[in-house]
């Protein structure tokens, strides 16, 4: 399996935080929006402070 080598940026501005999406195309705002459900589904309660940036590596669009 390759690793996913597009990079898909979203940024909360409420929370100041930066997501930076890896994925095998570019991904529309709902599949971004899919990605970071995923991602705090998993890491539950977990803190991440203001001016953070958070790499999600994600396996949409890959067709293999």
């Amino acid at each position: 399996m390759r690793i996913p080598d597009v990079l898909n940026t979203i940024v909360d501005r409420k929370r100041e935080i930066t997501y930076h999406i890896m994925a095998y195309r570019p991904l529309t705002r709902e599949e971004m929006a899919l990605a970071l459900r995923q991602y705090w589904a998993q890491k539950g309660s977990l803190k991440v402070e203001p001016g953070s940036t958070v790499t999600i590596v994600s396996v949409i669009g890959d067709d293999d």
